[in-house]
């Protein structure tokens, strides 16, 4: 299978962004098929890592398999690598007065939340963090294929 080509899609559908501190006034929205998520930062590996998250939330979503109720959080499980919605909030949910990154794939909804965030830059782990995080999730090697597999096994 050519893993590369799951990562192929227009990255100009999704808002990538992080923030300096996490504040409660910030709050993930879903509404239907449009959604924004806010992650931990150091519990993020890289962008793939949030796309490869979002197509399986679609996917079991299209599947009917999905475990949460919305794609955001089933995004997060995803993300987290686990079938526990709890375990995911603390192994990715954005934590008070820390750095987070916003994943949305609706620029409305990102509209609505930008003005409470503060310090907004673009989402771009360097390659020592991102080995860093990959391994908390005992990824090693090839990132995007161990993502996936892990990714995969969650739902075994």
């Amino acid at each position: 299978m050519d893993f590369e080509k799951y990562f192929e899609l227009d990255r100009k559908s999704f808002i990538i962004k992080a923030a300096e501190r996490y504040s409660k006034e910030v709050k993930r929205v879903d509404e239907g098929e449009k959604f924004l998520q806010l992650f931990d930062y150091d519990a993020v590996i890289n962008e793939d890592h949030l796309i490869a998250a979002y197509m399986n939330a679609v996917n079991a979503f299209d599947e009917k398999s999905n475990i949460a109720k919305s794609i955001g959080m089933e995004t997060m499980l995803f993300a987290a690598m686990t079938k526990q919605i709890g375990e995911a909030i603390n192994m990715l949910g954005a934590k008070e007065g820390r750095p987070f990154v916003v994943f949305s794939n609706s620029a409305e909804l990102y509209r609505r939340t930008a003005q409470m965030l503060i310090d907004i830059k673009d989402f771009e782990p360097n390659e020592k963090a991102q080995k860093s995080v990959a391994l908390k999730y005992g990824i090693k090697g090839d990132m995007k294929i161990g993502m996936l597999e892990k990714m995969a096994c969650s739902r075994l």
